[in-house]
């Protein structure tokens, strides 16, 4: 698959799943989160990771998707895991899109729908973000 392929198939993916295309970078919120979804590519090969980096609404004053802030309230993002050990790393070079779109299909709701569905108690319990001061003293706050 080309590189023009992958990231169709990417986006398209993932607005199946609601997320909004805006410019070059998909998103969507509820009224608690932003998810903010990346691709990174690899500076050795043909790789690219997926990263999810969520901000907290609470945290924000006048908070919408065009007045984000440069500072995401997770560092690191959420990077997509196709079990609890081996990150999904996308040679796309080598990948038929109908198997990629499959694949795709099963992790985007298997690492995003429990931040939509539980908010800010999946990120208290979640070993998977790192967050900032500011954002841990929120959290422990949080009921």
């Amino acid at each position: 698959m080309d590189k023009k392929t992958f990231k169709k198939i990417t986006n398209q993916c993932f607005i199946n799943q609601g997320f909004t295309l805006n410019g070059k970078v998909l998103y969507k919120e509820n009224e608690k989160l932003i998810v903010n979804i990346e691709l990174d590519k690899s500076r050795f090969d043909d790789i690219y990771y997926i990263y999810a980096y969520v901000w907290i609404k609470d945290l924000h004053q006048n908070f919408s998707y065009n007045t984000l802030p440069n500072e995401y309230d997770t560092f690191g993002g959420l990077r997509f895991l196709e079990n609890d050990d081996k990150l999904f790393s996308i040679y796309y070079l080598e990948l038929e899109s109908n198997e990629y779109k499959e694949k795709l299909n099963i992790l985007i709701p298997k690492n995003l729908n429990p931040i939509f569905e539980e908010n800010i108690q999946y990120l208290k319990k979640s070993n998977k973000f790192i967050f900032s001061p500011k954002v841990k003293e929120y959290l422990e706050k949080y009921n």
